[in-house]
This record gives structure tokens, C-alpha cells and sequence, in this order.
């Protein structure tokens, strides 16, 4: 059976009503080729569980709070719609964001499977390399000393 394209999506919706289970969704988000991560709430980030799993993840330019920056391209395929967003990351021009995510969604559809696995790949040594017990204990550090 081949990939669906973008997870979550309308039949997903349907067919689950309720809130997938993070098993269910970590499953069914496996399942397809591109995963489409939105801004919610600050404190969820489908990225990094994604990245842990190295399934290609479609999401807005973001910026995480640690040492470790992401790279937009380079660990997921990136939409940077030109206009304000709310302080949770989402784009305030909702037709102009849509029309951005579409048009990067179309972009994707032209990569082979290789190049967006590669990507994903590339985000999950990064992911495994910086979330070592050391790793986050220097995070720590740093922010600690930062806020002194």
C-alpha cells in the first residue's frame, strides 16, 4: 500500500473525531509521506516527535527555544508565509499561509521520496544527537546562567 500525502487530513478527521492517542497518531502519522505540523499550543510540538521518528514534517519557519536550532530545509520542509504572526507562531494572513502551504505542499509532490526521507533523516541524527542526558544538562546550564 502506498504513502497518503499529508497526515493529518479531512478523511483522518473523519475517521478519527476524537483526539488520536499519541500511539494511534504517532502510527498513522508514519504512515504517510509529509507530515503537516501547525502552530498550537506553545508548550506541543509534533516537530520533535516527528523528528524523533524521521517522518518528513511540512510545517512554518519556526524557531525553537533551545541551543540547537532547527533548519528550515534542511531538517523539514519549510513554508514562511510573508506577514505577521501570533506569538504561538501562526501566520495572521490565514488565506495568504494556506496559499503558501499549498504551493510548498505542490513542491514536495515534485521531490522523490529519497529527498524528502534524506531530510527527515538528517532531522532525526540531529534530534538523537542533541537529546542525550548531556546534552539537555547543558542546555540546562546555559539557560540557568543565562537567566542569572
Amino acid at each position: 500500500m502506498g504513502k497518503n500525502w499529508i497526515f493529518p487530513n479531512l478523511k483522518m478527521k473523519k475517521r478519527y473525531p476524537s483526539i488520536l492517542s499519541g500511539t494511534l497518531n504517532l502510527l498513522e502519522a508514519a504512515r504517510h509521506a509529509v507530515v503537516l505540523a501547525l502552530p498550537g499550543h506553545p508548550w506541543c510540538y509534533r516537530e520533535h516527535e516527528m523528528f524523533s521518528l524521521a517522518i518528513p514534517l511540512l510545517t512554518y519557519t519556526w524557531k525553537a527555544e533551545i541551543f540547537h536550532p532547527w533548519i528550515p530545509d534542511v531538517h523539514y520542509a519549510a513554508v514562511d508565509p510573508p506577514c505577521d504572526r501570533h506569538p504561538m507562531g501562526f501566520p495572521l494572513d490565514a488565506e495568504l499561509a494556506a496559499d503558501h502551504l499549498i504551493e510548498r505542499h505542490r513542491r514536495l509532490l515534485l521531490e522523490s521520496e529519497q529527498v524528502r526521507q534524506h531530510r527527515a533523516d538528517l532531522a532525526q541524527f540531529k534530534f538523537d544527537a542533541t537529546n542525550t542526558p548531556c546534552s539537555i544538562a547543558l542546555d540546562l546550564f546555559h539557560l540557568c546562567a543565562c537567566s542569572a
